[in-house]
């Protein structure tokens, strides 16, 4: 089917910041308040291509050579802290 999605690989991790606060790292993972992406040679910035506040971002490719994919967040609330997928 054209444009159904294929998981290539799932990874989740627990966080201590509440959901919006994940939220909006990833929104501006290289902004002033908490910057934390690191860009390696073979990266280049992400673009938000969709996103739901507070529980989901969508990423484009950040390989270069791999414009095609695209990297999905899922932010749930666990506890007092988020839960990332």
């Amino acid at each position: 089917m054209a444009g159904e999605l294929i998981a290539l690989a799932r990874r989740g991790k627990g966080q201590a910041p509440p959901p919006w606060v994940v939220f909006e790292a990833l929104t501006d993972p290289f902004g002033q308040q908490r910057q934390w992406f690191d860009l390696q040679s073979t990266e280049s910035a992400p673009e938000v291509l969709d996103s739901h506040r507070p529980s989901r971002v969508v990423w484009s490719s950040i390989w270069s050579d791999r414009p095609d994919l695209r990297i999905e967040f899922t932010i749930e609330t666990n506890g007092s802290g988020s839960a990332l997928t």
